[in-house]
C-alpha cells in the first residue's frame, strides 16, 4: 500500500512484478542481469524484464543503487555494478504479501 497524507491506496501488482519483488528481496538483482524483455518458461515469467523493474521503481517499491567509484591502492578505479534494492515501502509490502523475511537474510 502507498500512503499519501491520510489516504492509503492499495498497490496492484502483476505476477511478473511479484516475481521481481521476490527476487530483489531475496538477494537484490544486478542491473546488468535484467533482460530487456521478460523471459518465460511454459507461460510462467521466469525473469522479469527491464519494463517490469522500471514499473516497480515508479511505484516507489525498489530503487537502483548508485555508488561512487573506489580508487584502489594501485591507482585504478573500481566501479560497482548497480543493483535493484527494496525501498522501505517495498519491504513493508513484501512483508504484507509474502510474510516476514527469514532471519537468514536480515542484514
Amino acid at each position: 500500500m502507498t500512503q499519501n497524507s491520510d489516504q492509503i491506496t492499495p498497490v496492484r501488482l502483476s505476477e511478473a512484478e511479484e516475481r521481481a519483488l521476490r527476487m530483489v528481496r531475496s538477494s537484490g538483482v544486478l542491473v546488468s542481469r535484467i533482460p530487456d524483455k521478460s523471459t518465460d518458461f511454459i507461460g510462467i515469467v521466469d525473469m522479469p524484464g527491464r519494463r517490469v523493474f522500471n514499473g516497480l521503481v515508479r511505484k516507489g517499491l525498489i530503487f537502483e543503487t548508485e555508488e561512487d567509484p573506489v580508487t584502489l591502492p594501485d591507482g585504478t578505479e573500481f566501479e560497482f555494478t548497480p543493483s535493484m534494492e527494496l525501498t522501505d515501502e517495498g519491504e513493508a509490502l513484501c512483508e504484507d504479501l509474502f510474510g516476514s523475511a527469514s532471519p537468514d537474510f536480515k542484514f
